[in-house]
């Protein structure tokens, strides 16, 4: 049941081409996509994985549950074996990953609690994210996006269509001669301090 589910939420596609719609809008835009879903939808659409920030984790990532070390691991061959080889919604036993270097239990990489690891790709997305911002604004974007400091939240849900929620805020402004456009999508009040309100906060200053 397990397997079954992280294959649902990670690896299946969309039923609907709610993101591949947004990605046409977007098309010969400048854009960078800040999301807290885990799912990778927006990876899969075709999204440039250089331009996307996922902030709380992903559902196709291994981590140590401690954690001892900080790196993650795919998980897809291991997730499509589980579902291939369950019995009665059970896993072999075998097929329950554990740590290579501690022998603790493996868990997903997802921002429940202080355990969850930022590896050297989710810091590398984040810096790419600083570096955007602050090539579109002029002061740092340090004090509005602390991304570097972990938070105890739980990440939004694994909503596969969120895109085609209503937008809950968007504000175009002008910055210098840029006309720049921060758009809220599906963002609900579960972890707002990571989207919402530094948006808001961001459109105050421009």
């Amino acid at each position: 049941m397990v397997g079954s589910a992280y294959l649902f939420n990670r690896y299946v596609p969309p039923v609907k081409p709610t993101y591949e719609r947004l990605l046409q809008l977007l098309a010969n835009k400048d854009y960078f996509v800040l999301t807290t879903n885990v799912d990778h939808c927006f990876q899969r659409a075709g999204f440039n994985h250089e331009r996307l920030f996922y902030t709380q984790g992903d559902y196709g990532l291994w981590q140590c549950s401690l954690p001892c070390h900080n790196a993650t691991y795919d998980n897809e061959a291991m997730v499509r074996r589980m579902v291939d080889e369950q019995n009665d919604m059970r896993v072999p036993a075998e097929l329950v990953p554990n740590c290579l270097k501690c022998g603790h239990p493996m868990s997903m990489n997802l921002r429940a609690d202080a355990t969850f690891v930022e590896d050297e790709g989710w810091h590398e997305a984040a810096s790419q994210f600083d570096r955007y911002m602050r090539a579109i604004f002029s002061e740092d974007s340090d004090a509005i996006f602390p991304f570097s400091e972990k938070e105890n939240d739980h990440p939004e849900g694994n909503d596969s269509d969120s895109l085609s929620k209503s937008v809950s805020h968007s504000e175009t402004k002008t910055s210098g001669t840029n006309r720049v456009l921060l758009l809220e999508l599906g963002v609900g009040m579960n972890t707002p301090g990571i989207i919402k309100i530094p948006f808001w906060q961001r459109n105050t200053r421009m």
